[in-house]
């Protein structure tokens, strides 16, 4: 029985019958071999990040936005290619759903609702609250030029704005900046900053 090369790992059953070819899936020996991970384009999802509700949000959108670019999906299909991406604790949520009841048209939409049930996005006085700590937990870092400084602070204040409906009036703005960057006193008075 011929021997895979050393150092790659032997993917098969049963040996090879005489004048077949092995293939060594997982090795890249083979230009046609594929490895599941290297479908080019495709998120899985899993649900560990430190937020999953924000993160099913995000591939939700990816996911959906995906079906409309493959011109041969049909809509009894959405449910088995959705199942098909997910791994880990969101795979558990989703195991108890057969291949028929989500390989009919509207089948994706069990998942989701499934999905959606689980992994809930924070609440939004939750978002808000996490979105005013960054602005008040403000810090210059050791070495951050006054232009990353700068657009940090503008991020950290839009993303307020659009995650906690928070807009801070201009001064306010202005003060926080000032104030957060550890300059002192009389150095924060040669600044024309707020007006």
């Amino acid at each position: 029985m011929a021997e895979a090369p050393a150092g790659r790992e032997k993917n098969r059953t049963e040996g090879p019958r005489r004048g077949s070819t092995v293939v060594v899936i997982g090795s890249g020996a083979l230009p046609g071999a594929r490895r599941m991970s290297d479908d080019k384009g495709l998120k899985r999802f899993n649900g560990e990040a430190e937020d999953p509700g924000k993160d099913l949000k995000r591939w939700k959108a990816w996911a959906m936005a995906k079906c409309m670019t493959m011109k041969d999906l049909k809509s009894h299909q959405r449910g088995p290619w959705l199942f098909t991406l997910l791994d880990g604790a969101v795979f558990e949520t989703v195991e108890h759903l057969s291949l028929e009841e989500i390989a009919v048209k509207d089948g994706h939409r069990k998942i989701w609702e499934a999905l959606h049930n689980r992994f809930l996005e924070k609440e939004k006085h939750d978002q808000m609250g996490e979105a005013l700590g960054e602005v008040f937990s403000l810090v210059a870092s050791e070495g951050e030029s006054s232009k990353q400084w700068t657009a940090r602070v503008k991020e950290t204040f839009e993303r307020c704005r659009r995650k906690a409906d928070t807009d801070f009036p201009k001064a306010a703005r202005g003060w926080i900046t000032l104030n957060c960057v550890g300059l002192s006193e009389q150095a924060q008075g040669s600044l024309d900053f707020i007006r």
